[in-house]
């Protein structure tokens, strides 16, 4: 297996976890994160969220038990290397300005 495999693998794994968590918070169903699980694309699907303008159910529960290193936006800039300069950058903004989102 090569290097790459390797880190979309460990990624592939903390969208699980991310997903998991999140359903811990609101207490169980989420079906919008199921379907990224389910997605072949995950990079095309959670970069679809970033290019979003308004910050999902998720984020918002996560950045309101003060879980922002668990969100989708955070996995973005872990693996930067994965995603479009354009899409990294609508991460890092919406971790900036997590607070001033409704």
């Amino acid at each position: 297996m090569t290097y790459e495999n390797d880190v979309y693998l460990n990624f592939e794994k903390e969208i699980k976890e991310t997903i998991s968590i999140y359903k811990k918070t609101v207490g169980g169903f989420t079906p919008r994160t199921d379907n990224i699980l389910n997605n072949n694309d995950k990079i095309k699907s959670i970069g679809n969220l970033m290019k979003s303008g308004e910050a999902q159910k998720g984020f918002k529960t996560l950045r309101n038990n003060k879980q922002l290193d668990k969100t989708f936006e955070s996995l973005v800039i872990k693996y930067k290397n994965l995603f479009d300069k354009n899409i990294v950058e609508a991460a890092q903004w919406r971790l900036d300005h997590a607070f001033d989102m409704k």
